[in-house]
């Protein structure tokens, strides 16, 4: 139901005058010693990391080397949905950052991995390196 989550978010947002919207797994943290979102794109997907084997934290799978954005937490600009983007639209697979990536490319959406930016995997007792 991430899918759905997402979208009534997004339309229930009052203010869609921002400049980033910021959608995540409730089973994440976006760190909060990030630098204001920089880039001149329409979508960034931040680094992925977990501390649930030490305190150092361990990159994740974010997309990054296979060329997909990161569904775990994405940042995107209103005007993504005004010019046709929806969570809807995207199909309820596993795999669905995929899709929802070749959707972006559909709309002529660009986006850019943010290596300054990071987002924590906190799912207790999961493996997510697996």
């Amino acid at each position: 139901d991430a899918l759905f989550k997402r979208q009534a978010g997004y339309d229930a947002l009052k203010r869609k005058d921002v400049e980033w919207v910021l959608f995540q797994h409730d089973d994440h943290l976006y760190c909060p010693a990030n630098p204001y979102p920089q880039g001149n794109v329409d979508v960034l997907a931040p680094r992925r990391y977990t501390r649930a084997r030490s305190s150092v934290e361990e990159p994740l799978n974010d997309g990054s080397g296979y060329g997909y954005v990161n569904g775990h937490a994405v940042l995107m600009r209103p005007s993504c949905f005004e010019r046709g983007f929806s969570w809807a639209q995207i199909p309820p697979i596993h795999q669905w950052d995929i899709a929802m990536t070749q959707r972006l490319g559909q709309l002529e959406l660009t986006w850019a991995l943010a290596p300054n930016l990071r987002v924590f995997d906190l799912e207790y007792g999961s493996e997510p390196w697996k």
